[in-house]
């Protein structure tokens, strides 16, 4: 098989991975959107506390986040190897690490003393910070518990479920958002924090519908997950927080580095931050694509290694890098001799004998190429005994 019908293949099995992670996420994305757009509408001082409040309620979640979304590669391992039943039980451990990380994620939502302080918001934005994290924290399990169904139906290629479930709490979340932010009839107009309680909604109502699929859905039927609930496992939540930990720390450094200019761009003035906010979403969709790639393709190298298929997953691991980083910059590339080779620094190839020791069998003009080398290199060798270049050793 080509390198370019292995490249093709590896792109046929990511994309339709892919495609439905980009499309829920630009929907998560259009939360803060819709937000956005309404708080402006009430005022400055709304889109401030909501820049504030959502910054503090971004690097609580990603962070954990992370961590639950371990249960992708265990499970995706899992899913591989055919192991169902365990498989599903890793989504009731992911289910208990959610509820137990909700505690301390909800009492810093709860008393976000040191982000105002961090942002040295004024009295009536820090009034309207509080409420806005308040309803907040009501979204924080439900999101976590979400979160751990999402990265299971990621982990056995079943993502579309999810986006699905995104898409229509975004129809739910825009008019829902209208309502809470300018009110309607007898229900006053809460501004900013009327944003948080749409959210906390629309979370609730997609955990409802969560359990629904797991217990009706044939798909979820040979995972035994809504059969009967598993109690917390000690092992396997350890083997959850080991893996998890570090990836929500990374990601919780990425994230942080956007979400924390809210705070320090906060003391300048509402405006300022306001401002903020409105470049926060639009880069954050730059975002999304390079991670549901990476998504992707860790789904599929995850099931690669509980199948055993070790050689495919480098080849699947290496195309999604490539995809979510582009090509190479020409000069990046390794330059090339006559006879297709890689050169060294002064100019004679060096992947012959590298690909021959790996059993690879070179093009033609390559062997050429390497058989001459060779030759070159022994009567170098021969020359170096004392012999005459090109002939005999003279009979002693």
């Amino acid at each position: 098989m080509s390198r370019l019908s292995r490249v093709i293949g590896s792109a046929k099995r990511i994309a339709p991975l892919a495609w439905p992670v980009f499309v829920g996420q630009v929907a998560v994305l259009a939360f803060s959107t819709v937000d956005t757009m309404m708080a402006a509408r009430a005022g400055a001082t709304d889109l401030a506390a909501l820049a504030i409040g959502g910054a503090a309620y971004i690097t609580v979640f990603i962070g954990l986040m992370g961590i639950v979304l371990a249960v992708s590669p265990i499970a995706g391992q899992l899913y591989g190897a055919q192991h169902y039943e365990a498989c599903g039980a890793q989504l009731h451990q992911a289910m208990w690490l959610a509820l137990a990380l909700s505690v301390p994620g909800c009492l810093l939502l709860l008393f976000p003393q040191p982000f105002l302080d961090l942002a040295r918001a004024s009295p009536e934005v820090a009034a309207k910070v509080r409420g806005h994290l308040a309803a907040l924290a009501v979204a924080l399990p439900p999101a976590l518990l979400f979160t751990a169904f999402r990265g299971f139906n990621t982990a056995v290629s079943r993502p579309k479920i999810v986006m699905a479930l995104q898409l229509g709490a975004l129809l739910a979340k825009v008019p829902l958002t209208a309502l809470f932010v300018f009110g309607a009839g007898a229900l006053p107009g809460f501004g900013a924090p009327g944003c948080g309680m749409a959210t906390a909604l629309c979370m609730l109502g997609q955990l409802a519908a969560v359990w629904l699929i797991l217990r009706r859905d044939p798909f979820y039927q040979r995972f035994h997950i809504g059969d009967r609930f598993s109690s917390p496992h000690r092992g396997s939540l350890l083997a959850l927080l080991r893996l998890g930990i570090p990836m929500g720390g990374s990601i919780m450094i990425e994230v942080t580095g956007f979400t924390f200019m809210a705070f320090f761009i906060s003391r300048i003035g509402a405006t300022p931050v306001a401002g903020h906010q409105i470049a926060l979403n639009l880069v954050s969709l730059m975002f999304m694509m390079p991670m549901a790639m990476a998504s992707a393709t860790g789904t599929l190298v995850a099931q690669g290694i509980g199948a055993r298929r070790h050689v495919g997953c480098r080849g699947r691991l290496r195309s999604g890098r490539a995809r979510a980083l582009g090509p190479r910059p020409r000069d990046a590339r390794p330059r090339r001799g006559p006879s297709g080779g890689r050169l060294r620094p002064h100019g004679r190839r060096a992947d012959g004998p590298e690909r021959r020791r790996a059993g690879e069998r070179l093009p033609p003009h390559n062997r050429r190429a390497d058989r001459a080398e060779r030759r070159r290199a022994g009567e170098r060798a021969h020359s170096a005994r004392g012999h005459p270049a090109g002939g005999a050793a003279p009979n002693p």
